[in-house]
């Protein structure tokens, strides 16, 4: 986590225009929900074609969380940029397939699959 508790964006490559943005190991909402719309801001400010939200170190999301990414889709679709998650732990997959929300939320292994189909 960094200290400034910004999020980590890393910008993939010129040519995709793929970011992708680490979470943190709690996605609860809140001053978080504000640092991620902030991070996507700048996201959309270098013109990306896709955002990839990295959950690989997840360990805890709440309700609040999960609105925060389903919200993020649906702003970002608004915007022709597609959102996708990669890295999703076990526990997390379940939360998501037990809110439907797997079905909403496009879902993918790895980065690799994110690109291969943008």
């Amino acid at each position: 986590m960094n200290q400034d508790n910004s999020y980590n964006i890393e910008f993939l490559s010129n040519e995709t225009k793929i970011a992708k943005i680490l979470l943190k190991k709690q996605v609860l909402g809140g001053n978080d929900a504000l640092e991620f719309n902030l991070a996507i801001q700048k996201c959309k400010e270098q013109n990306v074609s896709a955002i990839i939200a990295d959950l690989c170190e997840v360990e805890v999301i709440n309700s609040t969380g999960l609105g925060m990414l389903v919200g993020t889709m649906s702003t970002l679709r608004n915007s022709d940029i597609s959102f996708a998650l990669v890295n999703v732990p076990e526990k997390v997959k379940y939360l998501l397939e037990v809110t439907h929300l797997h079905k909403v939320l496009r879902i993918f292994n790895n980065i690799e699959e994110v690109i291969s189909t943008t």
